[in-house]
C-alpha cells in the first residue's frame, strides 16, 4: 500500500516537473518546445492522478496556481484579480461533459453560454482610472505581471482615454495583443530582403515586441488588440458577457466582432464548426474557441477550480499534422541534470511554419512508440509551437531504421548518466556539467533568487567560456578586472553589475534556498523552509521525519533536500556562499515596522507616486484590507487627484482622509 502511494507520488511529482519546464519555456522565454495539445494532455494526467488521489496533491503543483514564471526584464505589476487559465475540452463529449458540470453547479437549466474565438496572441490587463489608461501589464503568472505601460500605449487600437462618462472609476480591461497575419508577412519579406532570418510565427514576435525595452521598436510593430473581459473594478459593470462587451466597444474598446450569444449547447457547437472552417481565413491565428456562462452573478457562483474558471473553457480546433523524416536524435541536459531527447528532422513546413526539431520527452516515449532513426513520421502543433512526433509510419520502414537508447555517458561532460528506479528520467550527477551549470546559473541570477540584474543568458555564456564562472558561488569572486576582460564588457556595465551582485547578499533566507536549485524546491517550498528552519544550519541538521513535518513537504521533496544537502560538493558551494556574505538565517521583522492590522483603506482618484495595485500591494502587506466602496467600516480614505463620490461620502461619514503623502509619512512611523 505504501509502495503504491509512493509510486502515485513520484508519478505526480514527474508530471509536475514537467509542466513547470514548459510553463518557463512557453510564458519566460517565449520559446515553447512542445505543442499545447501536448501541454494539455501532461496537465490532464496529472488533474486525473490529483483528482483521484487529493493526498498527492501539493501547494506548489501546477494545478494550484494560476500559471508560469515572469520575465526578469520589467517591473513586477500585481494583478488583482489572477488572470486564469482555461480548460480545454477536444470534442463534442467533453464539451457536453463540462455543460453537465455547469448544469449541476449552477442548479439551473437551461443556461445561456457568450462563444468567442481563442486568439493566439499575449494576454494584457489594461488599467483605467477615470476613463484614463495608466497601467499595463503582461500575464506573467496569473497574479505577477510585467509592467509593460509604455510600449502598450504604442497600440493604436488601445484607447488612452475612454468615451463618455459611463465607466466605473477605476476597473482594469482583459485582452489579447495580437500581430495580424498580413503584416507578420510583410515583415519577414523586408527582414529577408535585408539580408536577416524571417521570424518564427505571429504570436512569438507579438510576444517579442511587447518586451522591447525601447518603446519606438514597438510602434514599429503594427500590433492590434481585442479586449474579453474585465478584472478588478470599482462601481457597477453590465450583468451579462454579452452586455460587457456590448459596453465595452462603446466606451472605446475594440472587440471581436465574431462573438456570438448561444441560448443552448447545439448552438455552441454550430458556432465551433463554423469557425473549425472558417478561421484559417482571419487575419489572426486562433486555435479555438471560448465557451463561457454569459450571467456574471452565475459565474460567481459557480466559482473557479485551482488554475481555472469553472464557468468557461476552451474549445480546441483539431491539430494539424505533417509526415516527414527523422535524421536524428540529440539530447539537451537541463539544470537538474535530466536528458531530454529531441528529433532531428528534415525540414517541413506545418501550418506556415518550417520545422527542423522535436521533442522526444524521454527513453520511455522513444520506446513505447517505435520511434526509430530514419523513420518517416508524423508530427503535430496545435498552437504555433515547436511540435512533437505523434508516431512513426511502421509501413514505410525500409529495414534500414535504427533503434535509440540514451547515452551512458552525459555528451556535455561524460559523466555517467543515472536512471533511479521507478523515474523516466535520465541524468547526470556532476554539479559541475556545463550545461548543468549553465542552466542552474540562469537559475541563480533570477528575480526570484538572486535577482542579479544585467546577468543574462549570453553574458552567462562568457562566463563559463572564459573560465570566470564554474558553479553559483564564483558569482562573488568577480571584480572589476576580471569582467572587463569580457568582450564588449563597459566601464559602466562592469560597476552596475559588480553593484547588482552586492544587492543580491541581502536576498532574504527564502530566496538563498531557492536559488540553490535543489531538485522539486520551488519558491513556495523555500518559503516554507524558511519559515520553519531558522538557519541553514538547521537545516542541514534536518531529518527526513522533521522535514515532512512541513506543510507542502512530502516524501519526494524530502528525499530531494536530504540528496542535496549529502553531497559533498554542494556543501562546499553552499560554505563559500556563506563566506560570500549571503543570508542564510530567517529575519525577523522589526519590532517598529509600520503595521496596519486591522486597518481599513479606501482609494479614490489618479495616484501621482504610484499605481493602485501597488499601494493597494503596499497596504496588504502591512496587514491591512482594502474596501471598494465607502462605509462605516472604512478607517481612512487615500485621496489621489480628480477623486470620485468617495470624498463626498467619506466626508459625510467623518470618515478620516489623507492625501499621498499623508500616507507616506504614516509609514515613517512607529
Amino acid at each position: 500500500m505504501s509502495s503504491d502511494r509512493e509510486n502515485i507520488q513520484k508519478t505526480s511529482e514527474k508530471l509536475r516537473d514537467l509542466i513547470r519546464i514548459h510553463d518557463f519555456l512557453y510564458y519566460v522565454e517565449d520559446n515553447p518546445k512542445i505543442s499545447d495539445a501536448e501541454y494539455d494532455g501532461i496537465m490532464n494526467q496529472l488533474k486525473k492522478i490529483e483528482s483521484d488521489f487529493p493526498w498527492s496533491i501539493t501547494e506548489d503543483s501546477p494545478t494550484q496556481r494560476v500559471g508560469g514564471k515572469r520575465s526578469e526584464r520589467f517591473a513586477s505589476f500585481t494583478h488583482l484579480i489572477p488572470l486564469l487559465s482555461l480548460s480545454n475540452v477536444f470534442n463534442n463529449q467533453e464539451l457536453v461533459n463540462w455543460h453537465n458540470r455547469i448544469e449541476k453547479l449552477a442548479g439551473i437549466t437551461p443556461i445561456t453560454y457568450y462563444c468567442e474565438l481563442k486568439y493566439d496572441g499575449v494576454a494584457v490587463s489594461l488599467t483605467y482610472e477615470n476613463g484614463i489608461f495608466v497601467k499595463g501589464a503582461t500575464r506573467g503568472d496569473g497574479v505577477q505581471g510585467e509592467d509593460i505601460t509604455t510600449n502598450l500605449r504604442t497600440i493604436k487600437s488601445i484607447p488612452l482615454k475612454l468615451v463618455g462618462d459611463s465607466f466605473p472609476e477605476s476597473f482594469d480591461v482583459r485582452g489579447e495583443v495580437i500581430f495580424p497575419k498580413d503584416k507578420f508577412e510583410m515583415l519577414n519579406k523586408d527582414r529577408v530582403a535585408r539580408g536577416e532570418d524571417p521570424y518564427a510565427n505571429p504570436r512569438n514576435t507579438a510576444a517579442g515586441s511587447l518586451r522591447q525595452m525601447d518603446p519606438s521598436v514597438v510602434a514599429s510593430r503594427p500590433l492590434d488588440i481585442f479586449v474579453y473581459g474585465i478584472g478588478a473594478f470599482q462601481g457597477q459593470i453590465p450583468s451579462t458577457q454579452e452586455k460587457i462587451l456590448e459596453w465595452l466597444t462603446d466606451v472605446g474598446f475594440k472587440v471581436n466582432p465574431n462573438n456570438k450569444l448561444a441560448k443552448d449547447l447545439d448552438q455552441v457547437e454550430n458556432y465551433f464548426d463554423e469557425w473549425v472552417d472558417r478561421h484559417q481565413q482571419l487575419n489572426y491565428d486562433c486555435d479555438g474557441i471560448v465557451v463561457k456562462v454569459n450571467d456574471i452573478d452565475l459565474r460567481d457562483a459557480i466559482g473557479s477550480l485551482g488554475r481555472e474558471p469553472r464557468w468557461a473553457t476552451a474549445y480546441k480546433f483539431p491539430s494539424k499534422t505533417a509526415v516527414t523524416r527523422l535524421v536524428g536524435i540529440g539530447v539537451n541536459v537541463g539544470r537538474t541534470g535530466v536528458l531530454t531527447p529531441y528529433a532531428k528532422l528534415e525540414p517541413v513546413n506545418l501550418t506556415g511554419v518550417t520545422i527542423k526539431s522535436a521533442t522526444l520527452h524521454n527513453q520511455d516515449y522513444i520506446t513505447d512508440n517505435d520511434i526509430r532513426v530514419g523513420d518517416l513520421v508524423s508530427i503535430t502543433r496545435a498552437g504555433d509551437v515547436i511540435p512533437r512526433v505523434v508516431e512513426p509510419l511502421v509501413d514505410a520502414r525500409t529495414g534500414n531504421e535504427t533503434g535509440f537508447n540514451m547515452p551512458n555517458e552525459c555528451p556535455s561532460c561524460n559523466y555517467p548518466i543515472v536512471r533511479e528506479d521507478n523515474e523516466s528520467a535520465h541524468r547526470c550527477l556532476n554539479l559541475n556539467c556545463p550545461s548543468r551549470g549553465n542552466h542552474l546559473l540562469r537559475h541563480f541570477v533570477s528575480r526570484g533568487a538572486m535577482d542579479i540584474d544585467g546577468v543574462g543568458e549570453n553574458l552567462i555564456s562568457q562566463f563559463i567560456k572564459e573560465g570566470l564562472v564554474e558553479n553559483i558561488a564564483d558569482i562573488y569572486d568577480l571584480t572589476n578586472e576580471k569582467l572587463l576582460s569580457l568582450d564588449r564588457m563597459q566601464e559602466k556595465s562592469a560597476t552596475n553589475l559588480l553593484e547588482s551582485i552586492a544587492r543580491s547578499k541581502g536576498r532574504p533566507f527564502e530566496a538563498v534556498i531557492y536559488s540553490l536549485g535543489i531538485r522539486h524546491v520551488g519558491l513556495e517550498t523555500a518559503r516554507l523552509l524558511a519559515n520553519n528552519f531558522s538557519n541553514v544550519d538547521v537545516l542541514l541538521a534536518a531529518t527526513r521525519e522533521t522535514l515532512l513535518e512541513v506543510p507542502g513537504v512530502g516524501e519526494v521533496v524530502g528525499k530531494a533536500i536530504l540528496d542535496w544537502f549529502e553531497d559533498e560538493n554542494n556543501l562546499e558551494i553552499l560554505n563559500r556562499l556563506r563566506g560570500s556574505g549571503l543570508t542564510f538565517n530567517k529575519t525577523e521583522s522589526s519590532p517598529t515596522e509600520p503595521s496596519m492590522q486591522g486597518t481599513r483603506f479606501a482609494i479614490t482618484g489618479s495616484l501621482q507616486s504610484m499605481n493602485r495595485a501597488q499601494l493597494e500591494s503596499m497596504i496588504r502587506k502591512l496587514g491591512g484590507t482594502i474596501a471598494n466602496n465607502i462605509s462605516g467600516s472604512v478607517d481612512y480614505l487615500i485621496l489621489g487627484s480628480s477623486p470620485g463620490s468617495k470624498l463626498t461620502k467619506a466626508e459625510e461619514l467623518s470618515i478620516k482622509v489623507l492625501t499621498e503623502a499623508e500616507f507616506m509619512d504614516m509609514l515613517s512611523k512607529p
